[in-house]
């Protein structure tokens, strides 16, 4: 490939390639083979000033729940529930870091289960977090689509997380030899 700038046109000019395309609307791959390809930047680069929407992982907390959204337009009803859902997933999400951690520590360190073995304790362990991993990710797309349902996604992670608690208080462990 080669630079070139010229009468204020920068262009990337190409020699001995392949270009392939993908038809979207029948999923076609076409092969373009070619001996010199010359590509226009400044064509490629004339919309970038202008000023996308934005994903709503990309936004701040502040952004994600202000009104303009609802009065610019520029969003559909389905992307603004979307940007809400992932503002309260944002605040809950560090209630499961210390779920996981209660989790492990309650397998990891109870005695009355039948797997003495730290060992054999720990794939449970890994199964448990993993099923409310999946019930982590799955529960924003599905309040998304029924926004009645927002609740659940404090009232899962903080009942998971007062009843290891109050379990953990609860229990005896036991005491390590000196």
């Amino acid at each position: 490939a080669e630079l070139i700038q010229a009468e204020n046109v920068n262009k990337v000019i190409l020699k001995n390639g392949n270009r392939q395309v993908i038809d979207k609307k029948n999923s076609q791959l076409s092969i373009i083979k070619f001996d010199e390809y010359e590509v226009n930047l400044d064509l490629l680069f004339k919309n970038i000033n202008e000023e996308r929407i934005k994903e709503p992982e990309e936004m701040f907390l502040n952004e994600l729940w202000d009104n303009k959204h609802k009065i610019s337009g520029r969003y559909d009803p389905r992307q603004i529930s979307s940007m809400i859902v992932e503002g309260h997933k944002r605040i809950i999400d560090p209630i499961y870091c210390i779920i996981f951690t209660l989790i492990s520590l309650t397998f990891l360190l109870s005695d009355k289960l039948v797997l003495k073995s730290a060992v054999k304790k720990i794939p449970i362990i890994i199964f448990v977090i993993f099923l409310i991993e999946v019930i982590y990710l799955s529960l924003p797309n599905f309040i998304v689509k029924k926004f009645s349902l927002l609740p659940i996604m404090y009232i899962f992670p903080l009942s998971l997380f007062f009843l290891l608690i109050i379990y953990n208080l609860k229990k005896t462990y036991k005491k390590f030899k000196k």
